[in-house]
C-alpha cells in the first residue's frame, strides 16, 4: 500500500483494517506526542485520533526515496470540537517512513505541536501567537 493511499483512505473505522496491511507487526512508531511500539498501540492511537477529528484530510508535497527509506511532506486538514473553535486547522509535518518487505517497520513524525494545539487554545493561543511574533522581530534585527 503507498503512503498516500493509506492516509488518504484512514478513519475511525478503516483504521483496524488499514494498519495491518501497511504496518509489520513490531512496527516503531514516534510523533512529538507518543512513541509506540507494535501495531495494536499503533491501531488504538490511530482511533482515538481520528475518533477525536472531524474532516481529516491530508495534502502531499515532496517525496524523496532511497532504497526502502521515504521522507514525505505533507500537510494535514482537520477539525474537532476541542481546537481552534470547531474551525478547520491545518498542520505541515513530515513522515519518515521505512519498509521491509512492502511493510513499514519505522515510522516517525515531525510537526510543530505549538502550531497544532497550543496556539489554537484560547488565551495560550494568543500568548504563543505574541511571542512568534516577537521572536522573529528580534531574529531579524540580528540579521
Amino acid at each position: 500500500m503507498q503512503i498516500e493511499n493509506f492516509f488518504q483512505s484512514a478513519n475511525a473505522e478503516t483504521i483496524a483494517t488499514l494498519v495491518p496491511q501497511f504496518y509489520r507487526e513490531d512496527v516503531q512508531f514516534r510523533d512529538p506526542l507518543v512513541a509506540l511500539q507494535g501495531r495494536e498501540q499503533l491501531i488504538e492511537y490511530y482511533r482515538r485520533l481520528y475518533e477525536g477529528a472531524h474532516d481529516v484530510q491530508f495534502s502531499f508535497g515532496e517525496h524523496l526515496q532511497e532504497g526502502d527509506s521515504h521522507m514525505l511532506a505533507w500537510t494535514m486538514t482537520a477539525s474537532t470540537g476541542h481546537l481552534n473553535q470547531g474551525k478547520p486547522f491545518r498542520v505541515d509535518g513530515v513522515s519518515h517512513i521505512k519498509y521491509s518487505k512492502s511493510l513499514v517497520y519505522f515510522h516517525r513524525d515531525y510537526f510543530d505541536l505549538s502550531a497544532m494545539f497550543y496556539e489554537r487554545l484560547p488565551v495560550i493561543g494568543g500568548v504563543m501567537g505574541w511571542l512568534k511574533k516577537r521572536a522573529g522581530e528580534v531574529l531579524s534585527h540580528q540579521g
